[in-house]
């Protein structure tokens, strides 16, 4: 045994040959690869929230907590420019990616009070009407 073992070995031949039709196999023949499990969404800007990401990409809101299980590296109160999250294939409904009036939207239509959505006196706005956080005592 230990002679055809080395004989193998020196002659270069198998033990153990696959059939012809696994080697012989074309990538033309294979099957495409699967697509990825989860869509990318790389955070492009600032207020994009993980709520407003499942909005976007999967018509539901509520699919925060997907994404918040799906990416826990990501802090979900303090998602960043830069950041990517990955959106589970099975809940997706679009990769058109997601533009910013859509990002502004939901950040006025959720908070309305947001600094993002505040004019600044002197911008052609009625000073009574500027909404203006104060700190300290308020009259």
């Amino acid at each position: 045994m230990i002679g055809l073992v080395v004989s193998n070995v020196i002659t270069g031949c198998a033990v153990n040959p696959k059939p012809q039709d696994e080697v012989g196999k074309y990538k033309s023949q294979q099957e495409p690869p699967p697509a990825p499990a989860a869509y990318v969404h790389t955070v492009r800007w600032p207020g994009e929230s993980l709520s407003i990401i499942a909005k976007w990409y999967t018509g539901n809101p509520g699919n925060w907590k997907i994404l918040s299980d799906t990416n826990p590296a990501v802090d979900r109160r303090a998602i960043r420019v830069g950041d990517t999250i990955a959106i589970p294939r099975n809940i997706l409904k679009t990769e058109e990616p997601m533009p910013r009036s859509f990002v502004k939207i939901q950040i006025h239509t959720t908070n309305p009070k947001s600094k993002e959505n505040q004019v600044s006196p002197g911008q052609g706005a009625n000073p009574e009407e500027v909404n203006l956080d104060l700190y300290g005592p308020k009259d």
